[in-house]
């Protein structure tokens, strides 16, 4: 993936970040909150509809605040993640900051009588709308492309973790990790099989 400014006519404006995937999909902040105002306006009028007022003004208090924090949360990360220079304090310090402000937002409305369930569930509603986001940006799958088969021997090469060749000092320290009994062979053969 990479991440740059970037504009394309017709999305966002000039200078937005987003998050390519190298297929020409970018995920958008707009994009979330597009997703997440739709979601948030069907839920609220379904919450009027069918639970009653008290409940669905709870769950649009919550939806307020989740919003406020996806968006201080989004431009947080882009301040430190891709800063061109180091992050000062005043930023990292933005988080609790954040944090403090949300809980007390929370606690003001629940203090103030909102329905509990209602805020929670207001609260949740960028979950969704990420995902949907994150899907509808995902990249294009070519099953035409070059692959090792499954059982390959290149495989055993290759460090999942780091994304990367192992070296060979990675090698001698998964020896050293797992031992030459680490698949369990010591097991006495009289045990009886779970059922």
């Amino acid at each position: 993936m990479s991440v740059g400014h970037v504009h394309t006519p017709g999305h966002g404006h000039p200078g937005e970040k987003a998050i390519a995937n190298g297929a020409g999909n970018f995920l958008r902040r707009g994009t979330v909150f597009t997703w997440n105002l739709t979601i948030a306006a069907v839920a609220v009028a379904a919450g009027y509809l069918f639970v009653g007022e008290h409940f669905g003004t709870s769950l649009a208090i919550g939806a307020l605040v989740e919003a406020w924090n996806f968006r201080t949360l989004w431009r947080s990360c882009e301040r430190i993640f891709l800063a061109e220079e180091s992050v000062g304090l005043p930023v990292v310090a933005g988080f609790g900051m954040r944090f403090g402000l949300m809980a007390g937002f929370i606690a003001l409305a629940l203090w103030a009588g909102a329905n509990a369930a209602g805020l929670v569930t207001g609260l949740s509603l960028i979950v969704p709308s990420v995902l949907i986001a994150v899907w509808r940006a995902r990249p294009p799958v070519l099953a035409d492309l070059p692959a090792l088969e499954q059982d390959d021997p290149e495989w055993d090469e290759w460090n999942p973790w780091l994304a990367r060749e192992r070296t060979p000092d990675e090698d001698e320290e998964d020896d050293d990790l797992l031992g030459d009994d680490h698949f369990g062979d010591d097991r006495q053969d009289d045990e009886e099989p779970l059922q």
